[in-house]
């Protein structure tokens, strides 16, 4: 799951799945157990399953490793040495064979994935190659690197290390390894597109309640309303974007994804929207980084407009979730404009190897007039 996001995550794992107890948490992670039925339940490829995360891991094994080149060749003495029962009753109960991976050798097809964060002696395919060597003599599988039966996903983050049997991580409806669970909801894609687990994370914290209005002002490809269109449907969700080319693109992904004929988009200016004062209930947008996507000495100007056209559309409770790496932009603005918000939560997170803050503010119900023509 995204790293800064697991306490979301962990209010969807209790809405949803059965007999849910966590066994521990930590950045971008959670390792819980409970019954068969629950499992079926959240499996992302389910209709209802989990939308807060990247993959869904049968686990293995948790330890810790060093960082030097010795200690990856010792993750060939792993697979001998755990127990892979609890990984491969998981991949068993929700895989598309019916076939104990225990026992079937050959049968079987795999590949170890290696993720890592932080610094060490060895890289990612070293790791990957050594434990895949490791996994082939225990269990016979063979190793395949595409159309795989099974994957491994070997997760190092400093000294600390886990793995699992990956249960799913691709688009229940696109189903191909292009298109991982993270890029759901989407057929055409833009320059800076969002993690579709985020954007539902996103939706999840503005809190969203029956028959509010939500709108997207800067949304690029569509995923954020997408996300929420899916499941707060008796909600209406605007979506729109000053582009051309990024206003296509939320036509078509509506088009494809939009399944409960409630979100609406349009081409706007952020700065001068076409909607009535007090007339949106919450805003959720993925504000522009100033990266890949217009610049810092533009954000600078831009915040200020936007955050007053945000604070005008607004009902008295009203609230926005705003995602931005311009930190010390946002700290400018939100402290020129402390009358007119409320900072109610703060999270940092991972955004595709940025450092990233995600704000929760809340319309000022005391602004007096002259303070907003400011």
């Amino acid at each position: 799951m995204p790293d800064g996001l697991q306490h979301i995550s962990e209010l969807e794992l209790v809405e949803k799945c059965q007999n849910y107890r966590r066994v521990w948490i930590e950045q971008g992670s959670i390792c819980f157990t409970s019954t068969t039925n629950g499992l079926i339940l959240i499996n992302a490829k389910n209709e209802r399953g989990l939308r807060s995360i990247d993959r869904l891991l049968g686990f293995a094994y948790r330890g810790e490793i060093g960082s030097t080149s010795m200690d990856c060749h010792n993750l060939e003495k792993l697979p001998d040495n755990i127990d892979w029962e609890n990984a491969c009753k998981c991949w068993q109960t929700l895989g598309v064979k019916d076939i104990d991976p225990t026992t079937a050798r050959t049968d079987i097809t795999f590949r170890v994935t290696t993720e890592r964060k932080g610094k060490h002696e060895y890289k990612s395919m070293e790791a990957s190659i050594i434990f895949g060597g490791a996994v082939n003599d225990h269990f016979e599988w063979k190793a395949k690197m595409l159309g795989y039966d099974i994957e491994i996903l070997l997760y190092i983050r400093d000294n600390t290390m886990y793995f699992g049997i990956v249960l799913c991580d691709y688009n229940p409806i696109l189903n191909s390894v292009q298109h991982k669970l993270s890029k759901r909801n989407r057929s055409a894609v833009g320059v800076t597109t969002l993690n579709s687990a985020i954007c539902f994370c996103m939706c999840k914290l503005a809190d969203i309640q029956p028959f509010e209005i939500v709108v997207d002002p800067l949304a690029g490809v569509g995923t954020i309303p997408i996300e929420g269109g899916q499941v707060w449907n008796n909600n209406i969700f605007f979506a729109g974007d000053i582009e051309n080319e990024e206003t296509s693109s939320i036509a078509e992904n509506i088009s494809k994804f939009g399944t409960n004929n409630n979100i609406m988009h349009l081409q706007w200016n952020a700065k001068h929207l076409p909607l009535k004062d007090e007339s949106i209930d919450v805003i959720i947008t993925d504000l522009p980084f100033g990266h890949k996507h217009g610049s810092k000495r533009i954000n600078r100007e831009l915040y200020p407009r936007i955050l007053q056209e945000f604070y005008r559309i607004l009902s008295s409770n009203g609230r926005a979730i705003l995602l931005t790496t311009a930190r010390g932009i946002m700290k400018d603005v939100l402290n020129v404009q402390q009358n007119m918000w409320n900072m109610t939560e703060l999270l940092r997170i991972n955004v595709g190897g940025f450092v990233t803050d995600l704000y929760k503010i809340q319309k000022s119900p005391s602004l007096e007039p002259e303070i907003l023509l400011q």
